[in-house]
C-alpha cells in the first residue's frame, strides 16, 4: 500500500467516524435527558425502599 493510499484510507475512516459522531451527538441530548429522568426515578424508589426498611426494623 502506498503512502497516498494509506492517507486516503485513513481520511475515509476518519470521515466515516465523524459522520457517526455527528449523527449520534444530535440524539445525545435526548438520551442524556432520558438517563437523568430514569436516574431520578431510581433515586426516589431507593429512598422509599430505605425508609420502608428502617420503619420495619
Amino acid at each position: 500500500m502506498t503512502r497516498e493510499m494509506a492517507n486516503s484510507f485513513e481520511q475515509s475512516v476518519l470521515n466515516s467516524i465523524n459522520k457517526h459522531i455527528k449523527s449520534f451527538s444530535g440524539d445525545f441530548q435526548k438520551i442524556r435527558s432520558k438517563l437523568i429522568v430514569n436516574r431520578n426515578d431510581d433515586l426516589s424508589e431507593k429512598t422509599v425502599l430505605k425508609t420502608s426498611k428502617k420503619s420495619n426494623s
